[in-house]
């Protein structure tokens, strides 16, 4: 009786490129260094926030709950964009682009945290309060780069799907990349 519209718009352009195992590997491993580089920006962006925290357990709480926040909120709103797309590789390069832009400027933005975090001088006596504000700011810097980490995710699953929805084979690259990131984490020198 109702029948259901379908609402992506087939991709179109390179689909023998993307059954091509080569392709397949060089975009896969593109995903993998974008996905190092995160993790890189991560461990950057809790030593920024333990400077203005004072304090390196408030900093990872704060970093870690804003970044997976901001990967959901990404993936989750760019989710049918990314399917209507027609070039969905030209979409995630740009979104690479537009985060590596804006990562690069954080470490200003974490200076005019501090620097708006020392204007309230009353808050000093009201730990929780104190809190707060510093959440809010350093919040209001890690939410655009990790909502665009999430897009971009959610973009390079859309670009290796070759149905009208996202097949379960590039999310598990996501998962892959993520793995592989920490794990060369742990292997630098002076880990334990």
């Amino acid at each position: 009786m109702f029948r259901k519209k379908s609402c992506a718009v087939p991709h179109t352009g390179c689909s023998r490129m993307k059954s091509s195992p080569v392709f397949r590997t060089i975009a896969t491993a593109c995903f993998a260094l974008s996905g190092f580089a995160a993790l890189v920006w991560e461990i950057c962006w809790i030593r920024e926030a333990s400077l203005v925290f004072g304090s390196a357990t408030l900093a990872v709480s704060t970093v870690v709950g804003v970044f997976f926040l901001g990967l959901a909120v990404g993936s989750y709103a760019f989710g049918r964009v990314a399917q209507r797309t027609r070039r969905p590789l030209m979409v995630y390069a740009a979104l690479e682009i537009a985060l590596a832009a804006i990562a690069v400027f954080t470490p200003w933005m974490f200076d005019g945290v501090d620097t708006v975090g020392m204007a309230y001088p009353s808050l000093v006596d009201h730990a929780a309060a104190l809190f707060g504000v510093r959440f809010l700011l350093v919040s209001l810097v890690l939410l655009p780069p990790t909502i665009l980490m999430g897009e971009v995710c959610r973009c390079f699953a859309d670009s290796l799907s070759t149905t009208h929805r996202t097949s379960w084979v590039p999310w598990v690259r996501c998962m892959a990349s993520t793995r592989w990131a920490r794990i060369g984490l742990r292997l630098r020198p002076g880990s334990s």
